[in-house]
């Protein structure tokens, strides 16, 4: 039965200028007693450097690519007072679009508060929070990254319990942005949201942004379908690999295919099973970023160095080589296209994937000791296995598919 000051007003439930002057006196006295009674080294406390976040945030939305040590600290009061208004806002928008009664509008000390966390909840009343299904795609993002995403920077929860080195001046603008489009979501409102913004931290659009950079240089020229004339005798070899190569003829490539598919998939209500399955695969491509790279510097190194080797030397270095410029380039490519299609197509948690991708991932932890050492010949063999296991998989799924198609004699 307190005033609880401190939840009012940094949820947005009071109005400017409501809180009496006496007690504005007494929290400036309790602040100067604390500060007196016990005397803190602000050296010792470890605080959240928000720069590198927000300019990342900031270049997404075009707001300039100022480094962030050219941009002076920015004003507490400012940011508190944004994000007290993006809540309120969004409390107003919670509050209409799931047709709730008013009083979610104020704050009762007996009922639990609607919060932030409560609003960007995909469920609520275990029904589909209705915020998903009415607003902008890009505005969810943005949401979610600057106050949800446990690797986002969560300006709010950081601000509010000052966890904070400094506030960047790009804070403020990409609140600003923020606060701008929640305005133009509310019914009253004649503009439409304006923000173009993909996802930094959510899973599966990082996910699918670090597929597509991976090794841009090198990437396997996507397999084409044959054409009429030869689907006779292609369609009797290679018939178990219709769907698959199918599948990677039609794999995003560009920023805005990564937004127009996720906009199609409710990427905010995986299950936690999906959830798993997804950072198998996060944790893939990863370790073909390292695989990729040290296999790229190793054979550079050989290379430089077979100018220096004694014949010995030469013959197994150049063996190497070539084996690391075919063999094993050629079985990464593979796994970055395997992975592709996984990524972009796999709607539902699968347990033979997420058994195939662990068994991937041990194959990726290990490549880049094995190719330090030269030992080659052990990497070709579990390179091997991996391969005829993920064959395996992949002709059952395509003579699945396969089976449930309605004409048969086209395929």
């Amino acid at each position: 039965q307190s005033c609880n000051i401190r939840n009012l007003y940094w949820h947005g439930f009071c109005n400017r200028g409501s809180l009496p002057l006496s007690v504005l006196a007494v929290l400036t006295d309790l602040l100067v007693t604390v500060g007196l009674e016990h005397e803190i080294d602000p050296s010792t406390i470890p605080l959240y450097n928000m720069s590198a976040p927000c300019l990342a945030i900031g270049n997404q939305l075009g707001l300039g690519l100022q480094q962030p040590d050219d941009l002076p600290p920015d004003s507490w009061l400012t940011v508190a007072q944004l994000l007290v208004k993006i809540e309120r806002t969004l409390r107003h928008l919670f509050v209409a679009f799931n047709d709730c009664t008013d009083r979610l509008m104020t704050a009762i000390s007996s009922e639990y508060f609607t919060t932030l966390d409560v609003m960007l909840d995909p469920m609520y009343n275990d029904t589909v929070n209705c915020l998903y299904t009415m607003l902008p795609l890009s505005l969810l993002f943005l949401l979610h990254d600057v106050f949800i995403q446990p690797k986002g920077p969560r300006l709010r929860d950081r601000c509010c319990h000052g966890q904070l080195k400094d506030v960047p001046a790009l804070a403020t603008a990409i609140l600003t942005c923020l606060h701008n489009d929640l305005q133009a979501c509310l019914p009253s409102s004649t503009e439409p949201p304006a923000l173009c913004y993909l996802s930094l931290w959510h899973p599966l659009s990082t996910a699918c942004q670090t597929w597509c950079s991976l090794d841009e240089s090198t990437l396997p020229q996507l397999p084409q379908l044959p054409s009429h004339a030869d689907a006779e005798s292609w369609h009797t070899t290679t018939r178990q690999n219709w769907c698959y190569q199918h599948q990677l003829c039609t794999l995003p490539t560009s920023k805005d295919d990564i937004y127009n598919l996720l906009a199609k998939r409710r990427c905010f209500h995986f299950n936690r099973d999906f959830r798993i399955q997804l950072r198998l695969v996060n944790r893939t491509i990863q370790l073909l970023q390292h695989a990729f790279a040290g296999l790229e510097q190793h054979t550079t190194h050989l290379r430089d160095a077979l100018t220096t080797a004694s014949a010995r030397q030469h013959r197994n270095w150049s063996r190497i080589i070539r084996i690391a410029t075919h063999a094993l380039l050629a079985w990464l490519k593979l796994c970055h296209a395997e992975v592709g299609v996984w990524l972009f197509t796999t709607t539902e948690a699968d347990p033979n994937l997420r058994k195939l991708l662990k068994g991937r991932i041990a194959v990726l932890e290990v490549f880049g000791t094995c190719v330090k050492s030269n030992r080659i010949d052990e990497l070709l063999l579990k390179c091997q296995q991996d391969a005829d296991t993920m064959l395996h998989y992949l002709s059952n799924e395509a003579d699945s598919q396969l089976s449930n198609e309605h004409d048969s004699e086209r395929v």
